[in-house]
């Protein structure tokens, strides 16, 4: 089962605001390479996904491939080249998050036997980001795509996070649509994250998609959120009195790698040792 609601962590509009229009370009482009299947994607497709001419496109494409970032296939569709796959595995070896990371969601997933995810976080942004992911064997799955992002205030994922920010962060977030709405869901959101904080783990039931679980423990680096680890569970085998135990699991994962990232005094750090 995958994510209907998995967003593009790449925001090709927002980046053409704040760059020049060519970097936005080719970023938009490279971004959209990495995400596409093996048969490539073609210049009119990406042209419309993005919202950009086709000749745009077309000239951004042609220079990658001469530079063999991408590769143009006998279909007339592109395809990530040589170069970017290159990329990729220079940044799998050498990313510490990505690498310290790798074993400790195997082993969860062999714990709770669901699949786990690697949600990353960088402030000042307002959601976390899938940075890698370990696959349960079970034939039906709830899954996300890598690279994909989740609101902070909406999700177990998220809410791992946002208990560990500045309070004042919630009046960023879009929480309602009225300030009497807002002001509800500002309390039941706060609730919400003090008892995240108090046990250590947040969980969500069908929060952002009606079928799906989450449980996810936030992880630390220099003491301060830098993401976290969630197992996703399709809703109907999702079992509330499992809730405790995979939390405390996903909790554990999440406080074993904010120590293999060097933070010790990290608030899941202080929560274990007590």
């Amino acid at each position: 089962m995958t994510s209907p609601a998995a967003p593009a962590a790449f925001d090709p509009d927002e980046a053409r605001s704040k760059n020049d229009g060519m970097t936005a370009r080719v970023v938009a482009v490279l971004d959209h390479l990495a995400r596409t299947p093996a048969t490539g994607v073609g210049v009119r497709q990406l042209a419309t996904e993005l919202g950009l001419s086709r000749s745009a496109v077309h000239r951004v494409l042609q220079t990658l491939a001469e530079l063999h970032v991408a590769r143009a296939l006998s279909s007339g569709s592109y395809a990530p080249g040589s170069v970017m796959a290159s990329w990729a595995a220079l940044l799998a070896g050498q990313h510490s998050l990505l690498s310290a990371s790798a074993d400790v969601l195997d082993r969860l997933v062999a714990s709770v036997g669901e699949t786990a995810y690697l949600f990353s976080y960088e402030s000042p942004n307002h959601y976390a980001t899938v940075l890698a992911g370990s696959q349960c064997g079970k034939p039906v799955r709830y899954m996300l795509e890598l690279g994909s992002t989740a609101p902070l205030h909406v999700g177990a994922a998220g809410k791992a996070i946002l208990a560990y920010l500045p309070e004042e962060m919630l009046s960023e977030l879009p929480l309602a649509r009225n300030a009497r709405e807002k002001a509800a869901a500002r309390t039941a959101l706060l609730e919400d994250l003090a008892i995240t904080r108090e046990r250590g783990f947040a969980v969500s039931v069908g929060e952002r998609i009606p079928e799906a679980c989450g449980i996810a423990s936030a992880f630390f680096v220099d003491d301060a959120p830098a993401g976290s680890i969630d197992i996703t569970i399709p809703r109907y085998r999702m079992d509330l009195d499992q809730v405790e135990t995979y939390g405390r699991l996903v909790f554990a994962a999440a406080h074993e790698l904010s120590r293999l990232l060097g933070s010790v005094g990290s608030p899941p750090a202080a929560m274990a040792a007590e």
